[in-house]
């Protein structure tokens, strides 16, 4: 084997691992059962995303007069005494700017990338739960009927607009209990996209606004 073919050999090697990680499918857990619970799953590997772990920080540990001095400085810090005015703008003509660049935004970036976005998205549902219950019949009754067709009108959206899974051992039922009063509900659904997909989704919105929207963003 001589040179050329051994550098061949790795140029493909490294465009086959480019390719296998562009593929690498990454997927957010969710899970709700009275507390919400978010994880990040790439392969084996998990990530906790909500709620997140407290970190430890030295200042929760201090006595308390060092609390208050610090608390003093960034006050003073926060204030300068030399600040320089804004320059005046009429309210009417910021609030037409803001709301023409958002109009704009919406329907040139917003909405064709999350048009995008569901041609790469898998949603994997394992488990909705709902059971309806108040304190009141004639109000179960119409929270019943409300999470009902609620949920038939998510299912309808996200099997049009997404790829939508169920698993077979799925559980998917809405219950209505007279007998208790309080409403309670279980989900677990699991959000899939590859890397390939999130560029193909994100790229070209982002082009869109460096090119014809950054300038006229009115907070700048």
């Amino acid at each position: 084997m001589n040179a050329f073919q051994i550098i061949l050999l790795l140029f493909a090697s490294v465009i086959l691992l480019l390719l296998l990680i562009l593929l690498l499918p990454v997927k957010l857990h969710l899970f709700f059962d009275g507390k919400l619970i978010l994880r990040l799953k790439i392969l084996f590997l998990s990530f906790p995303v909500y709620p997140k772990k407290k970190k430890w920080k030295m200042k929760d540990h201090l006595p308390e007069y060092q609390k208050k001095k610090k608390r003093k400085t960034s006050q003073r810090a926060t204030h300068p005494s030399n600040a320089k005015e804004e320059e005046k703008e009429s309210p009417l003509e910021r609030i037409a700017a803001f709301f023409s660049f958002t109009q704009n935004l919406l329907e040139k970036i917003v909405l064709p990338l999350l048009e995008r976005l569901g041609r790469y998205l898998t949603v994997d549902i394992s488990r909705l739960e709902i059971t309806v219950g108040s304190d009141d019949a004639a109000k179960t009754a119409l929270l019943y009927a409300a999470a009902l067709n609620g949920s038939y009108a998510l299912l309808a959206f996200l099997d049009e607009h997404t790829v939508l899974k169920k698993k077979r051992n799925a559980s998917l039922q809405i219950l209505c209990r007279y007998d208790q009063i309080k409403t309670t509900a279980k989900c677990e659904v699991e959000f899939g996209i590859c890397l390939l997909g999130a560029l193909c989704t994100v790229m070209p919105a982002l082009l869109t606004y460096l090119n014809e929207y950054a300038k006229e963003d009115p907070r700048s």
